[in-house]
């Protein structure tokens, strides 16, 4: 939220796009609608979601995700694009429908708020349980609000039962605009959209740069990632690797500090213990002796030097 910037500008409708190449990426923002031929992701990793694609023939998917097709259209942003392009290979792609909108970083009074929050969750930790928490909390409601759809089915109570009564196109347009006079929204439905973009394109460009390298059996170091971490066999390359991308997050943090004209050091408080904290970095967790999953959100592990 703090370091990218975001479609602030009506989305308009955009013929002229016919290759990716096309995309104004540093000045624009673009939902597009892709037909992909003959796609095949490029190691043992998958991204796309089953959910956002249409017109599937002749596929295979590992636990929702993408991992071939003849053919597939894929509902989509300019940043999925990127990520995708990580991921897969494909012999040809078609650009159905695109709509653009001009980038911006998110209004200053709102990062000056998520920056205080993370400047008390960082000092308090420790210090004051219940100060603490709230912050968490605080950051943690931030990022929800965007990241949660506004509109859902309607959940029914009716003659001792309970039921869903699913929205159609009109319900929905009509909630939509409901919403959008109300003055109670602090954020738009595209941010949302577009923070999670931004996300998975931060943890998959991590983990295809430490796949891409080979261990002593000549396979990828990935062992296991998720939505927010990449368990690795360790190695000193990786390392090297998790170092540039935090310098990198530090340079686009202290940008957008700039353009806010805030101190950067706000984004790099220090907790009680002296330790710097920069907003936004991978952090190391814990080496492991042993670790087994079945699947995402489904493992167990062995910490070093631990029963």
């Amino acid at each position: 939220l703090v370091k990218q910037k975001y479609p602030l500008t009506p989305f308009v409708r955009t013929v002229v796009i016919k290759r990716f190449a096309d995309m104004e990426v540093k000045n624009k923002a673009y939902l597009t609608v892709v037909r992909f031929k003959n796609i095949r992701r490029k190691t043992s990793i998958s991204y796309i979601s089953k959910s956002k694609l249409i017109g599937i023939r002749n596929s295979s998917f590992d636990n929702g995700k993408l991992i071939r097709a003849d053919e597939c259209i894929y509902s989509c942003t300019s940043v999925d694009i990127d990520t995708v392009n990580m991921v897969y290979d494909y012999d040809y792609y078609e650009i159905l429908t695109c709509y653009a909108s001009y980038l911006s970083y998110l209004d200053s009074k709102f990062i000056d708020f998520v920056l205080t929050m993370f400047y008390n969750k960082t000092c308090l930790d420790g210090v004051d349980p219940e100060l603490y928490m709230q912050a968490k909390q605080f950051l943690n409601a931030l990022y929800g609000i965007n990241a949660t759809s506004p509109i859902s089915d309607e959940i029914l109570y009716d003659n001792n039962e309970w039921g869903i009564k699913s929205l159609n196109n009109t319900e929905i347009n009509d909630k939509l605009k409901t919403m959008r006079k109300s003055k109670k929204n602090i954020t738009a439905y595209q941010i949302g959209i577009f923070v999670t973009a931004y996300n998975r394109r931060c943890l998959y460009d991590a983990i295809m740069k430490v796949q891409a390298l080979k261990g002593e059996d000549g396979k990828g170091l990935v062992v296991y990632y998720d939505t927010d971490s990449c368990k690795h066999i360790r190695d000193k390359r990786v390392d090297a690797i998790f170092e540039q991308l935090n310098e990198e997050n530090k340079r686009m943090m202290d940008e957008a500090m700039r353009i806010h004209g805030f101190d950067v050091e706000r984004t790099r408080p220090k907790n009680p213990k002296g330790k710097v904290c920069q907003l936004g970095c991978w952090e190391r967790d814990d080496s492991y002796q042993e670790f087994k999953t079945l699947g995402a959100k489904r493992y167990c592990y062995k910490k070093e030097g631990k029963d």
